[in-house]
């Protein structure tokens, strides 16, 4: 049970942001970061707690038997085995299902990336969990909308977000999952938005050019948000949702609280 709830969120394959490690805590909290105590507690505890090679060794007794005046009870061991399995079986599906329960209440912008998530997958959309938050909600056009609105859950560049616009659009036949030129655009978006530099692998620039995608304006996304990540406020979501409004003396998108 133990091992289930402690389950990664991917595992669970749920949406999570860096350093998320326990999937039913929020994001922020100290216990995210506390990782040699989980696997203390899993690895740790719950292995020392475990006794599968003495329960494995009863069951060899019980089918094999021992010396002449041990009889072999092959029906006990096979129900043995059966029972045993199936409740350390059952014992970790119930953590994970704790755990999911858990997640969608403390977590509620994850949660809509999740089902976002699936509904795109069920289109043949590629999703790339390594990418930045935000890009990584807003290239494969994810709907996490409350009544209609589409919520990424964070402060953006304002005006600028229309370069990143315009690289999803002209990459949107390549994000499909079996597309030859996928390897490309998943190197592209790592080298200028996870590794964050402007020089990408030659081959896989090559073939953007060759296919009309806008990399310039991925790399000017990505020096816009460079240069603006200094003064944009922090946002928290306490899963009422949010609306993008634009400041034009900013030039920046706000998120206000949805009604």
């Amino acid at each position: 049970f133990v091992m289930g709830f402690f389950a990664s969120c991917a595992t669970l394959k749920l949406a999570a942001v860096e350093g998320m490690n326990i999937p039913w805590l929020p994001p922020k909290h100290w216990f995210q970061k506390m990782t040699i105590l989980h696997k203390g507690i899993t690895t740790g505890l719950c292995g020392s707690l475990t006794t599968f090679s003495g329960w494995n060794s009863s069951m060899v007794v019980l089918l094999f038997g021992t010396g002449s005046n041990r009889p072999t009870h092959v029906i006990n061991a096979i129900f043995g085995y059966i029972i045993g399995m199936e409740v350390a079986i059952g014992s970790y599906m119930a953590g994970k299902s704790l755990a999911r329960r858990m997640y969608r209440s403390v977590n509620p912008i994850l949660v809509n990336e999740t089902d976002a998530m699936r509904a795109r997958r069920a289109e043949g959309v590629w999703l790339n969990p390594k990418l930045p938050d935000f890009e990584r909600r807003f290239l494969p056009d994810l709907d996490m909308g409350y009544n209609g609105e589409k919520d990424y859950g964070e402060v953006v560049v304002g005006y600028r977000l229309e370069y990143l616009t315009q690289w999803r659009e002209s990459t949107k036949n390549a994000r499909r999952i079996g597309n030859p030129n996928l390897p490309a655009l998943i190197a592209i978006e790592k080298a200028i938005l996870v590794d964050e530099t402007v020089t990408v692998p030659m081959d896989a620039e090559s073939i953007a050019h060759a296919n009309g995608w806008n990399i310039n304006a991925l790399r000017e996304w990505a020096r816009a948000k460079g240069m603006d990540h200094q003064r944009l406020p922090s946002v928290s979501s306490n899963g009422s949702g949010f609306k993008f409004s634009l400041s034009a003396s900013s030039g920046v998108e706000h998120l206000s609280a949805g009604n």
